[in-house]
């Protein structure tokens, strides 16, 4: 089995290539490969502090025949010669980001075009700009149909088999898709769903990164993230993502609180009343332990006075038994015994403040 590489790896890496190396990255369907080339590319364009525009020409090889990728012939004096599509053309003319994508998936005849647009850098006598830079994406595993690359192809590349983290995939969701469905793939139990199923019959609908965004997209627009216990909710889960996934993250989204540990550590005064009227322990139970991490990987710190302020409230909302919980919980980390302490003080004042 090939070694894998995180974003992180890749981007590190590839930042290091030279333009007249073609980059090759595989990996399987959804993981956002062509999303992840894009960036980099801009991460690339900015780093060599480039004031001309920022060109990135993507293209699908399973697409196109030869003549698109060549060009057509035309009658020049007593012989013929080819004039190139718009986009190699401009990639001549210019510094741009070839992205030629599905590889794997072209005719042997356009694949056999590549050969030379990779290693020698031109095309039937158009070479490209010396600052030009190609890539391509290509999906591999024995459930696609797909051609086999010829190794004499293969090693005009430098090649990355990209697999991006969980971690790497939930930072970049935060920003962009429900709360729900992040803290979703928070749980551990259930990153397994993130990307396809090792063995997948054919025709059956399987889970992957981008088939996630997409129902996020539709649960959104649809504002049935509002309501999961509607019919619907389910069945358009269950289309995106699969039988499995579609339960587990149905009964997610149905348990799944609406507070936040932002909520509790800057906003308590407005949430309190609303937090007095949650009656499911379970809900409570994960808010503590969300609390809990955000102040001891320092996104908040009790010596700021008006986040203790309102740990302090949210402490005092908790009663008796769930606060024996919370302070079980901050005692099993020693990491921070600073924070313990304040955490403890909390409590026994509240403690003494109930016995006066």
């Amino acid at each position: 089995m090939s070694k894998t590489f995180t974003i992180k790896h890749f981007t590190e890496a590839a930042i290091h290539i030279p333009h007249n190396i073609s980059v090759m990255v595989c990996g399987e369907h959804g993981i956002g490969k062509s999303e992840i080339i894009k960036q980099l590319c801009s991460e690339l364009h900015s780093r060599e502090c480039r004031t001309d525009e920022f060109r990135y020409l993507d293209r699908r090889l399973s697409q196109m025949t030869e003549g698109d990728l060549l060009g057509l012939p035309i009658i020049e004096g007593p012989s013929t010669k080819f004039l190139p599509p718009d986009f190699i053309l401009e990639a001549c003319n210019y510094p741009c980001y070839l992205m030629l994508d599905e590889l794997n998936r072209a005719t042997p005849g356009v694949m056999a075009a590549v050969f030379q647009l990779a290693l020698d850098r031109e095309l039937n006598g158009y070479k490209l700009h010396p600052k030009t830079r190609v890539y391509t994406a290509i999906n591999t595993g024995s459930v696609y149909t797909v051609n086999d690359i010829d190794p004499a192809l293969l090693d005009r590349f430098w090649v990355i088999n990209l697999k991006p983290s969980v971690p790497e995939w939930i930072t970049w969701a935060k920003d962009r898709l429900h709360p729900s469905m992040v803290s979703f793939f928070k749980a551990s139990n259930y990153s397994k769903f993130l990307d396809p199923g090792k063995e997948i019959e054919e025709g059956e609908v399987s889970t992957s990164r981008r088939s996630w965004v997409r129902l996020d997209s539709v649960l959104k627009s649809s504002g049935l993230y509002e309501q999961p216990e509607k019919s619907a909710f389910f069945t358009i889960v269950y289309g995106f993502v699969g039988t499995e996934a579609a339960v587990a993250f149905t009964s997610h989204v149905k348990t799944k609180s609406n507070f936040t540990p932002d909520d509790v550590l800057t906003s308590w005064s407005s949430k309190k009343d609303e937090f007095s009227k949650l009656n499911n322990q379970t809900l409570v139970l994960q808010l503590i332990s969300e609390v809990h991490k955000s102040l001891f990987e320092y996104k908040y710190t009790l010596d700021d006075q008006v986040t203790s302020s309102n740990f302090r409230g949210f402490v005092e909302a908790l009663g008796a038994e769930l606060r024996i919980h919370l302070w079980t919980q901050f005692s099993t980390d020693t990491s921070n015994l600073a924070l313990i302490i304040q955490v403890h003080k909390i409590i026994g004042d509240l403690v003494v403040s109930a016995i006066g």
